[in-house]
């Protein structure tokens, strides 16, 4: 992945370096994107942390899991710690 920096937060760390190489100019952008095609350990690495990501925090039971722990808590209900 290759990106501009991110302008939004996420729920758990997302980072550059760690999960997509940032770019700020339109040759920045370039040298990423070679350095990606260019460094298959580097590709797969990040690959490997996006997947890891996704199955911890973006899968679909995750989210109703995080969304449903988050309701409860508000509501003060013991229950919510079930969904941690």
């Amino acid at each position: 992945i290759v990106s501009e920096p991110l302008n939004y937060a996420v729920p758990e760390p997302f980072n550059a370096e760690t999960h997509y190489l940032e770019f700020t100019a339109p040759e920045r952008c370039v040298e990423q994107a070679a350095r990606l095609f260019g460094d298959e350990p580097l590709r797969h690495r990040l690959m490997e942390n996006n997947h890891q990501y996704y199955l911890s925090h973006l899968k679909p039971e995750r989210l109703v899991s995080r969304t449903l722990g988050a309701a409860l808590r508000s509501a003060g209900s013991p229950a919510a710690e079930q969904f941690i």
